[in-house]
């Protein structure tokens, strides 16, 4: 499924199929899970957000760390923005390595794992991950993943997400 930047659901297209855009999957280690746990129920009730490190896999991708950053957006209860000083920071750190910055994570307080139209009207990187926490009255509860399509519109795909090991 896909979803448009007001979070409409769409079908893959025939390109997106064709490229396997629709069998991706993304696996999450299990302490990346948790960083972004602790970091989304810290922040409740405003956006947690923070950097997603790991790389390309044959059937997708892996996260292998998640480091949780400043949200420096002056609405940070309903918008996020990561602190360009970690971006920066994190990719200096990995330059030349085997893992690299592959996306973010934000929370929604008492939203659902899915983007909003906030997300949609601000989001740009087509390679980014956009992993995304449901926090509900401080508690974590799903987590998952998406991209920008390649169609005209840029609607999201989700990424079938698994659990990694440790």
């Amino acid at each position: 499924a896909a979803y448009g930047a007001a979070g409409a659901f769409r079908r893959l297209s025939l390109m997106e199929a064709a490229t396997g855009e629709g069998r991706r999957t993304l696996t999450l280690d299990p302490a990346a899970a948790a960083a972004i746990a602790r970091a989304a129920e810290a922040a409740y009730p405003n956006e947690a957000c923070g950097l997603l490190i790991g790389h390309a896999e044959a059937r997708g991708w892996r996260v292998t760390d998640a480091v949780a950053g400043a949200n420096v957006h002056p609405e940070p209860h309903h918008r996020f923005e990561v602190d360009p000083r970690l971006v920066f920071e994190w990719m200096r750190k990995l330059r030349g390595g085997p893992s690299s910055l592959i996306g973010h994570f934000h929370s929604h307080p008492d939203g659902r794992a899915e983007p909003s139209a906030t997300d949609g009207a601000s989001a740009y990187d087509r390679n980014a991950i956009w992993l995304i926490a449901a926090v509900s009255a401080g508690r974590i509860g799903a987590i998952r993943a998406f991209r920008l399509g390649r169609g005209p519109q840029g609607a999201f795909v989700e990424i079938p997400t698994v659990s990694g090991r440790t």
